[in-house]
């Protein structure tokens, strides 16, 4: 029979257990009294009791069965909690209006918890996400740089990125094989918010399957939409291309 623990780990739930660690998530949010408060993957409720004493209400979504009846009956007191059982990325799923955002999710849901985000980017004051070490990385990396991909172009024209804290595997249950790190996301005012819609993050997924490809060629669909003779960077390599350009180019296509 498989274990709890191994289940758990296969299924990608490794739970906070640091008072420290949850301590300083909360820390960072800069909550306050009247905010509401959106927390994805409530796992057994120990962050959320925390984030509830700080805010005016928790929204908080727990796809897993066992585990939103293991939280219901821990936040069974707090009157300030909407424990809701369904996934919170679901399209189907309405998005109440919060003014931060927490998280510590399963990390196979972490390039769609970046896109379900930046759509949303601009309607919300922060975000505190427990990441992978090394896909919080890839969300910042540069042009030319191996980590570099669609998600970095998509999180990079949504937020501007800080890493809080690093995670040793210790401080979860089961550890996970990997590093974590809790990372802070806060609009990037430089474009009108939100920019990225799922059509647009389409397109920036549709270019980067042209890597290794120069950017002329990928766009062919847009020749009418695009002058490539007055495209500065469109003899440039798709991993070449900076945020900003990928931006001005979703301007022109759609």
């Amino acid at each position: 029979m498989v274990s709890s623990r191994r289940k758990r780990r296969q299924l990608g739930q490794h739970f906070l257990v640091s008072d420290f660690i949850t301590e300083q998530i909360v820390e960072s949010a800069c909550l306050k009294k009247s905010d509401v408060i959106l927390e994805i993957g409530t796992g057994t409720g120990a962050l959320t009791e925390k984030i509830a004493s700080r805010a005016k209400r928790v929204i908080t979504y727990e796809e897993d069965h066992h585990l939103f009846d293991i939280a219901r009956d821990r936040l069974s007191t707090s009157d300030n909690v909407d424990l809701v059982n369904q996934d919170a990325f679901s399209r189907h799923q309405p998005v109440p209006r919060f003014d931060v955002c927490i998280t510590s999710l399963p990390y196979s849901r972490s390039i769609d918890f970046i896109e379900w985000l930046a759509i949303r980017s601009g309607t919300f004051r922060c975000t505190i996400a427990v990441l992978q070490l090394e896909f919080a990385r890839k969300l910042q990396s540069q042009p030319c740089n191996s980590l570099y991909r669609a998600v970095s172009v998509i999180a990079q024209i949504s937020f501007l990125m800080k890493e809080i804290l690093l995670v040793d595997r210790i401080n979860f249950d089961p550890p996970p094989r990997v590093q974590s790190v809790v990372m802070k996301f806060e609009t990037n005012a430089q474009f009108k918010q939100p920019f990225l819609n799922r059509t647009r993050i389409q397109e920036v997924k549709r270019f980067f399957s042209f890597r290794g490809r120069l950017l002329r060629n990928a766009i062919e669909d847009f020749e009418e939409k695009i002058d490539l003779p007055r495209l500065a960077f469109s003899s440039n390599r798709i991993e070449q291309i900076e945020p900003g350009q990928f931006a001005l180019l979703l301007e022109k296509i759609c």
